[in-house]
């Protein structure tokens, strides 16, 4: 009964650890409207400097990131306007990324949620100023 009991203890424990979750794809309406596509351009990339990501490529509507912490490695598609933004994962290396199940690492879902917080905060600054 004791071994059977440690046994059921020990499951619901490491399952406590669980580290891969639900790959976050930020979809993001902004709090201010209208803002226009180089607004939104540079708040994107200051937003993705200020967290630690670099800018492999940019267009009028699409920045590529990447971001490289230890030897974990996440490369993000940004597309936007000047109403909205989508982050979107191309590739990973070490997040645990799993693309049948749509699962990742719940430390880079937890980068995007501060990204997408770090965007619509530069956005609204720009557009204060």
């Amino acid at each position: 009964m004791n071994k059977l009991l440690l046994s059921l203890l020990l499951v619901v424990g490491l399952s406590g650890c669980k580290t891969t979750h639900p790959l976050y794809n930020a979809d993001s309406q902004l709090a201010v409207t209208n803002v226009s596509n180089a607004i939104m351009s540079k708040s994107i990339v200051s937003a993705l400097h200020y967290k630690g990501w670099k800018v492999l490529s940019k267009t009028d509507n699409e920045i590529i990131g990447t971001i490289n912490v230890r030897s974990h490695y996440a490369k993000i598609k940004i597309n936007f306007d000047g109403e909205k933004y989508t982050i979107k994962h191309m590739e990973s290396t070490n997040l645990d990324y799993n693309a049948a199940k749509q699962g990742i690492h719940r430390n880079y879902n937890r980068w995007i949620k501060m990204l997408e917080a770090e965007i619509s905060r530069s956005a609204e600054i720009a557009t204060s100023n």
